[in-house]
């Protein structure tokens, strides 16, 4: 597992916090990720928390990076065993009233989406909004309370 630390020179600010993984196609999760960044006036973030084991496409990861710095975004990669968990591990230390991803062949079954919602479902102030983006660029917006997978258990991350 990969250790997150931040400088205490980042900012908390909230912000519209775009999930991708190591392919070329999840651009389109930034452009989607920057126009509701844009809407809300919120700052925008970029995260890929890849398997620790595997090698990841740098190819694409690099694409994907020079896109998120076109748009005036950080993007950060990381490495672990569980990467829903280490995803909330972010997400409590950088509030994100909007949650951008793709399409997950899993929905209602995905660990990401279900880590997602368990960490709402633990009584947050500001709730959360998944916006998944579809192969198309099509946007689709969820209350995230409503993707809980009720017979997984809670994610240590997303714990209070």
């Amino acid at each position: 597992m990969v250790a997150i630390r931040f400088s205490k020179h980042h900012t908390t600010a909230p912000c519209v916090l775009v999930c991708v993984t190591d392919q070329f196609s999840c651009e389109r999760l930034v452009r989607a990720g920057a126009d509701i960044a844009g809407q809300n006036h919120l700052a925008l973030r970029v995260i890929s928390v890849q398997k620790a084991t595997g090698t990841p496409n740098a190819a694409a990861l690099d694409h994907l990076f020079n896109v998120s710095r076109s748009f005036g975004a950080e993007m950060n990669v990381f490495y672990d065993s569980d990467p829903a968990c280490n995803f909330m591990k972010y997400v409590k230390r950088f509030p994100s009233p909007h949650i951008v991803a793709g399409v997950s062949g899993e929905v209602g079954r995905s660990p990401f989406y279900a880590a997602i919602a368990r960490y709402n479902h633990l009584g947050r102030k500001n709730k959360m909004t998944l916006h998944v983006v579809a192969a198309n660029g099509d946007v689709t917006s969820y209350d995230a309370m409503d993707e809980i997978p009720k017979s997984q258990p809670p994610c240590p991350a997303a714990r209070q």
